[in-house]
């Protein structure tokens, strides 16, 4: 399971593009296990307007990643290297995304609290609550440091290109070290590039929402937070 950060909030990677919304993965095997439909639980989606029509580069760590143009050769684009591992590329074109709606997650939460004390979900469970697609999406990740790869880049003339213009070619993949994933999605229609998971957290000291599950109803009544509290992470 690859991650990236967009902003404050943390995605993971959809290669090659199967997840949906609903989708109960485990975390620790980044396997689908379950789907919520399937289990009675029902839910509405809802669009989220992108902050950006078009995603710029990301990375996890303080020293991410550089470009460096071939202008010997046109026809080969260059040169993308990785400081560190685990460290994500992404450009995309023509973003959108879709969720689950906020007043439903909580309603889930309810639920799968429930089937938690009802031992029929496990504590590793999540749930793909946000989907970002993408019609053109080029992603890169690093395995390990000092990781780099080749990309070919059909089109013009591209020995004066930078990390923004990527996107605006189609990709090839070329020599590689220390790579753990890499794809490009010609343009076309949108495919589900990334996602968003949210599962069950241990609460502790005096989280109205977990005494409230506990039928603790009044904050001066409350009794501290056990180890068999726990809430969605909603």
């Amino acid at each position: 399971m690859v991650k990236y950060i967009n902003n404050t909030n943390e995605y993971i990677v959809d290669i090659p593009g199967s997840i949906k919304l609903g989708d109960v993965i485990d975390i620790e095997t980044g396997e689908v296990v379950r789907q919520l439909k399937e289990l009675g639980i029902k839910f509405d989606t809802e669009p989220v307007v992108p902050e950006a029509p078009n995603d710029k580069s990301y990375d996890n760590t303080t020293k991410g990643f550089k470009f460096e143009a071939n202008a010997d050769a046109p026809s080969i684009g260059g040169t993308l290297s990785f400081e560190k591992a685990n460290t994500v590329f992404i450009r995309t074109k023509g973003v959108k995304i879709e969720r689950i709606k906020i007043g439903t997650q909580n309603k889930i939460g309810e639920q799968i609290l429930t089937m938690r004390s009802n031992h029929k979900w496990l504590n590793q469970w999540c749930i793909v609550t946000e989907l970002r697609y993408a019609k053109k999406s080029v992603i890169v990740a690093s395995k390990a440091n000092k990781a780099q790869i080749e990309l070919i880049c059909e089109g013009s003339d591209v020995a004066v290109m930078g990390l923004n213009q990527l996107i605006d070619f189609n990709i090839g993949f070329g020599s590689e070290t220390n790579i753990g994933h890499k794809y490009f999605q010609e343009e076309g229609d949108y495919k589900s590039v990334a996602y968003k998971l949210k599962g069950i957290n241990k609460k502790y000291w005096f989280s109205t929402p977990v005494f409230s599950t506990r039928g603790e109803s009044h904050v001066t009544n409350q009794s501290l937070s056990d180890e068999n509290d726990f809430l969605m992470d909603f």
